[in-house]
């Protein structure tokens, strides 16, 4: 429900409950009161008394008198006339007093002086012959309502005549009666603007205030705190977009907290492979300075170690860059179109040597038919590379083999590739995280490298336009998969030949 529906809502109700209220209290009061209302229906015989018998009663006897007054005015000096037409009226106690020039010509019983004297005569405006106007008399303590007609009678002399209504019966029950229900009436404004105030403030001023407090709360740094406005009206929608908004901040927070503590790790790793190749390059050096290498064999031996551990610092330095290039997309890609199959079959070739040297069976499943991609075959070597070395790195078996599988893939448009190894694998807790950035697992830490492999493979595979994941079990080994693109699915983006910036 919208906040405007329930303003509506409320100022109706803000109407219709004060009248609805006094309505059922007025209901209650004629019951408290029933007897003086049964008294004001005897008192004019209501009982029974309809419309109908009003239209054919009274109206019918009222018609009559204002044809006389018209027609033949002199006819209402005979008393005889006044009293039939009277008795006709007299069902209602509504009597008639007639003036001619001032003077009072007949009256009802009930009607005493002080009345008479109270009523007000006055003459058609020159030219009329006949007038009427409502009267209304407060006098010495009774209510007279009625009509009073003005006419001139054949002679030319004024006339006057009242219908006259004693209702101080209905004053006297209005004076008790009113004081309630103005009371009544008030009671229920009072009541329902206090409900309705309620009611607006839980819907309205609550989420209003528990988004000011959740402000406050971000204010302070907490984003802990989660925001629950509440309702399906503008606010529960402003309340849902603010705890979306501190959802995303949060994490946003954390995951550059975390991107902090992994970097600050990353540099102490870092350091401490940067800082072993350099001492052992810094200690063979000093050695041949020193001239501890006496013999062409030593010589060489040390020679031989400085140029291996001067390889290793320079693979860091590079894998270091080419991060660097990655990360600010700056690595160009060249695209063409390759028999994944073969392509992956020359990598298991010229990887098998040296694997073998580790004592790890290197294995190639090829596709039952030629799956062709569209790749930069120097970037999706490096991604073979990394993938490979790291699984070699985490070999714990006393056999040892790694298998790599080519396929087409589940998603139309792509091509499937798999590394499965029976290596140590990776605990549950580090599986979802060994592609991202500056992470390094606590068996990578063991088994050394400086934990970019995985986060370069991955952001090859996405500017390829594919997507890579890993499924392991712990002790038993570690298959990680990613996808390409098959022939049509890259497209240069600078718009000439087949060459692109990195993008993810």
């Amino acid at each position: 429900m919208s906040i405007r529906t329930k303003l509506w809502m409320s100022y109706t109700l803000m109407i219709l409950a004060p009248v609805l209220l006094t309505a059922m209290f007025a209901h209650l009061l004629f019951h408290v009161f029933a007897g003086q209302w049964n008294a004001l229906r005897d008192h004019y015989r209501l009982d029974g008394y309809s419309i109908g018998d009003f239209m054919h009663g009274e109206m019918t006897a009222i018609a009559g008198l204002q044809t006389v007054m018209r027609d033949d005015p002199d006819r209402l000096l005979d008393e005889a006339l006044l009293n039939e037409y009277e008795d006709r009226l007299a069902g209602r106690r509504i009597g008639i007093a007639l003036f001619r020039s001032g003077g009072l010509r007949h009256a009802p019983d009930w009607l005493d002086e002080r009345v008479i004297g109270g009523l007000t005569l006055f003459r058609p405006e020159p030219g009329e012959t006949y007038a009427y106007r409502e009267a209304s008399l407060y006098l010495h303590g009774r209510w007279i309502v009625g009509m009073q007609y003005a006419f001139r009678f054949g002679d030319g002399s004024d006339g006057n005549l009242f219908l006259l209504l004693d209702a101080s019966p209905v004053d006297r029950l209005a004076h008790h009666l009113l004081p309630w229900l103005a009371a009544a009436l008030l009671a229920s404004l009072v009541a329902a603007n206090a409900l309705l105030t309620m009611w607006m403030s839980r819907r309205l001023i609550r989420p209003i205030r528990k988004l000011h407090l959740a402000t406050e709360q971000i204010r302070e740094g907490n984003l802990e705190q989660a925001v629950d406005a509440g309702g399906r009206d503008e606010l529960g929608e402003l309340g849902r977009a603010f705890e979306e908004m501190r959802r995303r901040l949060h994490e946003s927070v954390r995951e550059r907290l975390k991107t902090e503590e992994n970097r600050k790790q990353l540099i102490a790793n870092i350091s401490h492979d940067l800082k072993t190749p350099v001492s052992a390059i810094m200690g063979y050096a000093e050695g041949l300075l020193d001239g501890v290498a006496a013999s062409p064999e030593r010589i060489e031996k040390y020679a031989r170690t400085i140029h291996a551990h001067a390889a290793d610092l320079a693979r860091l330095i590079d894998e270091l860059l080419l991060y660097s290039k990655l990360d600010l997309n700056r690595v160009p890609f060249r695209f063409t179109e390759l028999d994944l199959g073969e392509y992956a079959g020359r990598i298991v070739e010229e990887y098998r040597l040296y694997m073998e040297e580790k004592g790890i069976r290197l294995e190639a499943e090829p596709p039952a038919e030629p799956v062709t991609v569209t790749a930069d075959p120097e970037q999706l070597k490096r991604v073979f590379t990394n993938l490979l070395e790291n699984a070699a790195r985490h070999m714990d078996k006393e056999e040892k083999r790694i298998v790599l599988r080519v396929m087409p893939d589940g998603e139309p448009g792509f091509a499937r590739v798999e590394i499965a190894d029976n290596g140590e694998g990776i605990d549950g807790r580090d599986l979802p995280h060994i592609f991202d950035r500056f992470y390094r697992a606590e068996t990578s830490r063991r088994g050394g490298g400086s934990g970019l492999g995985l986060a370069i493979a991955a952001q090859i595979v996405e500017a390829h336009g594919g997507k890579i994941r890993a499924d392991s079990e712990l002790g038993k080994g570690t298959t990680v998969t990613f996808t390409l693109r098959m022939s049509g699915g890259v497209t240069d983006t600078r718009g000439g030949g087949h060459e692109t910036r990195a993008h993810h």
